[in-house]
């Protein structure tokens, strides 16, 4: 009686944890998959913004346009695996950061290094939308 209770306990909390493995598999590949990304319309909003915030004329709001169409397609391919210019997502932010700063004048940068990082928060937000 005592063998097979033990037994059955044994099994019971194998069958557990093959759930539980099964389960975590699941949740770990649904995480993986999602590739975020943004699109023209975020972009375009994202870059609305800016041009008001740091008074970009219409050529630097379409360098910036650029630039962010570059960077969501760099965060597609780090995110899922495939060859990418960039090691880490930090690098290229570090990298989208400094060409959009090689386009503004003095007082533009200026400003933007003041709202840089709430924008960057911005983009991440609409990324995980």
């Amino acid at each position: 009686m005592k063998k097979y209770r033990s037994t059955n306990i044994r099994s019971g909390i194998i069958i557990y944890l093959i759930v539980l493995i099964l389960v975590s598999s699941f949740n770990l590949y649904s995480q993986s998959s999602k590739v975020s990304s943004l699109d023209e319309n975020e972009i375009g909003n994202l870059v609305s913004k800016l041009q008001k915030k740091v008074l970009l004329t219409d050529s630097q709001a379409g360098s910036i346009k650029s630039i962010l169409n570059s960077y969501s397609a760099e965060t597609a391919k780090l995110q899922s695996g495939q060859n990418s210019k960039f090691s880490t997502k930090q690098d290229l932010i570090n990298d989208s950061s400094n060409k959009i700063v090689s386009l503004l004048d003095e007082k533009q940068k200026m400003k933007f290094d003041i709202i840089k990082e709430s924008w960057w928060k911005e983009i991440f937000s609409e990324e995980n939308d």
